[in-house]
C-alpha cells in the first residue's frame, strides 16, 4: 500500500511539473510584454521602462528565468505579483470564497443526482427513468455560460428571487445572521447552475450502482425476510452502490475548486478563477504559475486521498496494489 502511494505521488510530482513547466513557457513566449499593459499609454523613461523590466526578473535569458523560477519553487517561493503582494497570498486571500462556492455546487450536484439516481433506477425503463436521463443529458451538454446566462434572466432579472451576481450586497446587513443570509442568496445561482448541470454523471453512477446491487442475494434475503421496500433500498442497497459517488467526489473536488472560472467571472463571484484570469489579462507571471500550482497541487492531493479511502474501503484493491 505504502510503495503504491510513493510511485503515485512521483507519478505526480513528474506531471506537476511538466504541467508548469509548460505553462511557464507558453506565457513566456506568447507575444507582448506584462511591462507595457502595466504601463498602458504612460510616458515614461528607457530607464524606469528597463528598471521595470529588471523588477520583474525580464531582462535575463528565457532559460535563466526558467531555472531562477524553477529554485524559487523548490524552496516553496511563489513570487511576487505586479502590485507587490506575494502571489499566493492574493490566491489564498480569494480561496475561501471558491471554497464556499464549491462546497454550494457539491451540495446541489450530489444531493440532487444521489436523489434522481435513486428514482431512476426504482422506476427503471419507466418515462421517470427516461425523462431524468434524457434531461440531466441535456442540462451536461449545454455550454455554462448559457445556462448562468439563462438563469440571470429568469431568475434574477425577470423574477428577482436572487442577486444577479456578487458575492455580498454593497450595503451588508447589520447582524451576522443577516450578513450569512446574504451571502447565501448571493451564493444560491451561481451553485444552483454548477450542480444542476453536472448532477448527470452522479445519476449515471446511482442508478447503475443500484441497479447492480438490487440483484445481489444479500437483497433478496432483506426482502425474504419482510422489510420494506424503502428499508432495503435505503439502508441495505444505497450504502453499498454509493461507493463510485465517494471515489468520484475525491477526484471532482479539487478540479471543482481550480475549474469554477467561468461561474465566477459571469456571477462577480470573488474566488481563485476569477484572480487568475485577472491575471492573464495583466500577463502577471507569478499569480498564473501560482494559481496553476495550486490547481495542480489540489488534483494531486484529491486523487491520491481517493485512491487510499478506496484502498481502505475495498479489500480487493489492497490485494492488487500490495
Amino acid at each position: 500500500m505504502a510503495v503504491y502511494l510513493v510511485r503515485r505521488l512521483a507519478s505526480a510530482v513528474l506531471l506537476l511539473w511538466v504541467l508548469l513547466s509548460a505553462t511557464f513557457l507558453l506565457i513566456h513566449l506568447a507575444p507582448g510584454n506584462p511591462v507595457d499593459l502595466m504601463l498602458g499609454e504612460e510616458r515614461v523613461s528607457v530607464e524606469f521602462r528597463a528598471s521595470e523590466i529588471a523588477r520583474l526578473g525580464l531582462d535575463a535569458p528565457l532559460g535563466e528565468q526558467y531555472l531562477r523560477w524553477l529554485g524559487a519553487m523548490v524552496r516553496l517561493d511563489w513570487g511576487t505579483a505586479h502590485d507587490g503582494r506575494p502571489a499566493l497570498g492574493k490566491l489564498l486571500v480569494a480561496l475561501p470564497a471558491t471554497i464556499l462556492l464549491a462546497f454550494g455546487v457539491v451540495m446541489v450536484r450530489y444531493g440532487l443526482g444521489i436523489a434522481l439516481g435513486v428514482l431512476s433506477a426504482v422506476r427503471q425503463d419507466r418515462w421517470q427513468d427516461h425523462a431524468i436521463r434524457i434531461v440531466t443529458l441535456v442540462l451536461f451538454a449545454l455550454p455554462t455560460f448559457f445556462l448562468s446566462y439563462l438563469a440571470i434572466e429568469w431568475l434574477s432579472v425577470r423574477a428577482g428571487w436572487v442577486p444577479t451576481g456578487g458575492m455580498r450586497s454593497d450595503q451588508p446587513p447589520a447582524t451576522l445572521v443577516a450578513r450569512a443570509l446574504d451571502i447565501l442568496r448571493h451564493l444560491l445561482l451561481p451553485a444552483l447552475v454548477v450542480g444542476v448541470s453536472s448532477c448527470g454523471r452522479i445519476v449515471r453512477l446511482v442508478r447503475g450502482g443500484l441497479l447492480d446491487v438490487l440483484q445481489q442475494d444479500y437483497v433478496r434475503f432483506a426482502r425474504a425476510r419482510g422489510l420494506s421496500s424503502r428499508r432495503v433500498l435505503w439502508r441495505h442497497a444505497l450504502p453499498n452502490a454509493i461507493g463510485p459517488v465517494v471515489q468520484h467526489l475525491g477526484v471532482s473536488l479539487p478540479q471543482l475548486l481550480s475549474g469554477l472560472l467561468i461561474v465566477e467571472i459571469i456571477f462577480a463571484w470573488p474566488g481563485i478563477g476569477r484572480v487568475a484570469f485577472e491575471a492573464v489579462g495583466q500577463r502577471d507571471y507569478a499569480v498564473i504559475l501560482a494559481s496553476t500550482s495550486l490547481s495542480g497541487l489540489l488534483v494531486v492531493i484529491g486523487s491520491l486521498a481517493t485512491d487510499w479511502v478506496h484502498a481502505a474501503m475495498d479489500p480487493r484493491v489492497r490485494d492488487a496494489q500490495a
